[in-house]
């Protein structure tokens, strides 16, 4: 989808340059700095998902193992966040 996005501002950004050189005015100036600026912000802001660490853990006999991705709560005190 972000594709699809870049291809459009690339698409608009190159038109309004061509209608930047073909009649110089604000008009046409304007809208190459929004295209441009569009542009920019989709390449600054193309962030890679971020992989999470795998989990792992060891238990020995008789106990149990809790393993979670975010906060947990144990016991009768739940508003504290470990």
């Amino acid at each position: 989808m972000k594709f699809i996005f870049k291809l459009i501002t690339t698409v608009a950004l190159l038109i309004a340059f061509i209608w930047l050189i073909d009649d110089p005015k604000f008009d046409s100036a304007f809208a190459t700095a929004i295209a441009l600026a569009a542009e920019i912000g989709l390449f600054v802001t193309d962030k890679k998902v971020k992989q999470l660490p795998n989990q792992s853990q060891v238990v020995s006999n008789h106990s149990n193992g809790i393993q979670a991705g975010g906060d947990i709560h144990i016991g009768a005190n739940s508003n504290i966040t470990s």
